[in-house]
């Protein structure tokens, strides 16, 4: 099975300019800032996005100050809700300087149960030019993995990523998910991608990504 890593595009052509938002003042930060990615609120959030006056208004936006999750339009959301997700919510957002429906979509996906840590390699290697790799290993679960990767981050011009993921046989063929751990980044389906081409959906890059494997 195919997957492709997504995100924002930068593209000046497609966005119309960087940054392509800013928030909006009169939101209570904490009603935000108060929200855990692997939890989901008791609670409607509120949070609001200004537009930039040269920004393009596509499906997805720069979603300024959220530490994760996705801003989405309506056209992504109805887009997204035809495919297999893993828990989420999508919360209303107000965006400014566009008559387009915004959501914040939120999703939690748990990878860690569902990846075979001692038969996933991964890489250390020189965060600066040239990127040379030193080390290479295995993992015995996610919390050595968390463990490692703390390490890593106080080594000076160090970091840590996926050579080679190897799912389990419960994976549940989320056309959408995050991987966390050594790297935090959202992949889609074949299926979904596909979908998103076709519908025409602005403002993503789409790369695919041929480093996991399914029991």
């Amino acid at each position: 099975m195919k997957y492709y890593n997504i995100g924002n595009t930068n593209e000046i052509e497609v966005i119309g300019f960087y940054p392509q938002t800013e928030r909006t003042k009169g939101y209570h930060v904490d009603s935000v800032n108060n929200i855990l990615s692997n939890s989901f609120p008791d609670y409607t959030p509120q949070y609001g996005l200004t537009l930039s006056p040269k920004s393009i208004a596509t499906d997805i936006i720069d979603r300024g100050i959220l530490d994760f999750g996705m801003v989405i339009s309506q056209k992504f959301k109805s887009v997204l809700e035809k495919f297999k997700l893993p828990p989420h919510r999508f919360y209303p957002i107000d965006v400014l300087g566009s008559d387009k429906k915004y959501f914040w979509f939120h999703y939690i996906t748990n990878i860690e149960k569902f990846i075979n840590y001692k038969k996933t390699e991964l890489e250390i290697y020189n965060s600066l030019p040239p990127f040379e790799v030193k080390e290479h290993f295995f993992s015995e679960s996610y919390e050595h993995l968390l463990s490692i990767s703390r390490e890593i981050v106080i080594t000076r011009g160090r970091s840590i990523r996926y050579k080679f993921i190897q799912f389990t046989t419960n994976f549940p063929n989320y056309d959408l998910f995050e991987i966390t751990g050594a790297q935090y980044f959202t992949l889609i389906s074949e299926q979904l991608k596909d979908e998103i081409i076709n519908e025409g959906i602005t403002g993503l890059e789409i790369v695919e990504y041929d480093r996991i494997n399914n029991e």
